[in-house]
């Protein structure tokens, strides 16, 4: 059963939970919906005669859009994803730009004539299949067109000639925030060298080959990674600081190096991007990583001390949550992190901060203090953009 009382007070209207699901206290996903998948994906693939599975091919493009994926533009839809078809061999050819396919028919006929056969001739230069997909991400900036939709590259390869010249032009895309996903088309003895380049070429772990028998899956993941992301000065939750290509959350952080009360941090959160509200801890990793990205940045001094989510009303502490959301009670989470002698029990030491540790400077742990206290840095969270959420520019 679940049970909600209303608290008017200083800080507002609240919504308390007197219990909640456990799932509630999950750090939140990124969004998993296909059909509402807004990217601008360019397909880059190898037609040379060294690739021998081009049906193989065809049916793993086509069957990637095949939970309802909305291709082309709408005016009445932002979730859409624009699909662009480059082939290479000794020559790249671009078949279709970003504009030309506005419906899955028109990119099913295309690739089915298109894809159909390796061509005749036996070199393969993927630097030129790259070259062919820079100039339609070029001609798409231009024109200014969806800036705020992020970029794919899917790369179909064989081993190919030269491989090795494509490798600085793909990092210098992937520098620009373009994702680069590989899949190597061809197997036998040189697999395990393509595999090797592949990885160096793609972004993180996005490199697949052929034969994976999730490779759909696969790609289709890392297409709603790609599809989930922070507005500008925003930092990404993820599961690891350390590795940038670890599985990131749908949640954002806004880490502040200004300091105020902690009415006024929730009040500053509530107004920045999409509503957003002082974080929460649920799970010792999320504290780990805000305390990581606090030690990491030169706008933040040791020793720390800044504002969390937590609150104290009718007996129970809680965690904020965004405006007309109901608060999650912190005595149904299993994981906790007072300080040694926290909680005080006190009707004015009402809210939370993480405090650096006195025995260990390497941690941080809750600690309660009177609201209308000290000044500290403080710590917003939000909703990443995702499936879920349509983000019409990177600082909405």
């Amino acid at each position: 059963m679940y049970i909600s009382v209303m608290f008017v007070g200083l800080f507002g209207m609240f919504l308390f939970a007197e219990s909640a699901d456990p799932i509630t206290y999950l750090d939140r996903h990124c969004g998993a919906d296909l059909s509402k998948l807004w990217l601008d994906v360019i397909f880059v693939v190898d037609n040379s005669r060294a690739v021998t599975c081009m049906d193989r091919v065809r049916k793993s493009i086509l069957k990637i859009f095949n939970n309802g994926t909305i291709i082309g533009t709408s005016e009445d839809n932002p979730r859409t994803t624009r699909i662009s078809l480059v082939t290479y061999n000794k020559y790249a050819e671009i078949i279709a730009d970003l504009n030309q396919f506005e419906s899955f028919d028109d990119f099913n006929k295309s690739i089915s004539i298109n894809l159909a056969n390796s061509s005749t001739l036996d070199e393969s230069y993927l630097i030129k299949g790259l070259e062919s997909a820079t100039v339609v991400l070029e001609k798409s900036s231009l024109a200014g067109e969806r800036l705020n939709y992020k970029k794919v590259i899917v790369i179909y390869a064989s081993l190919g000639d030269d491989i090795l010249l494509a490798i600085p032009l793909a990092d210098r895309l992937k520098a620009d925030g373009i994702t680069i996903i590989a899949v190597a088309e061809t197997s036998g003895t040189d697999t395990g060298k393509l595999d090797f380049w592949l990885d160096l070429i793609s972004s993180g772990s996005m490199s697949f080959t052929i034969q994976d028998e999730k490779l759909v899956q696969e790609i289709q993941d890392s297409f709603l990674q790609t599809n989930c992301f922070c507005p500008n000065g925003w930092v990404q939750l993820r599961t690891s600081f350390s590795d940038m290509h670890s599985y990131r959350y749908g949640i954002c952080l806004s880490l502040s190096p200004l300091t105020a009360i902690w009415r006024a941090a929730r009040l500053s959160c509530r107004n920045q991007w999409r509503n957003g509200y002082l974080v929460n801890e649920y799970e010792a990793n999320k504290h780990n990583y805000v305390l990581e990205s606090l030690r990491n940045s030169s706008l933040f001094r040791s020793p720390y001390t800044y504002y969390i989510g937590l609150t104290y009303s009718t007996g129970s502490w809680y965690w904020d949550q965004p405006e007309g959301s109901s608060l999650r009670k912190v005595d149904n989470q299993q994981w906790k992190n007072w300080n040694p002698g926290y909680p005080i029990p006190s009707s004015t030491q009402t809210i939370g901060v993480n405090v650096q540790n006195v025995t260990d400077e390497s941690e941080t742990g809750w600690q309660n203090e009177n609201a209308m206290g000290e000044a500290h840095y403080y710590v917003c969270e939000v909703a990443s953009c995702d499936t879920d959420n349509y983000c019409e520019t990177e600082n909405n």
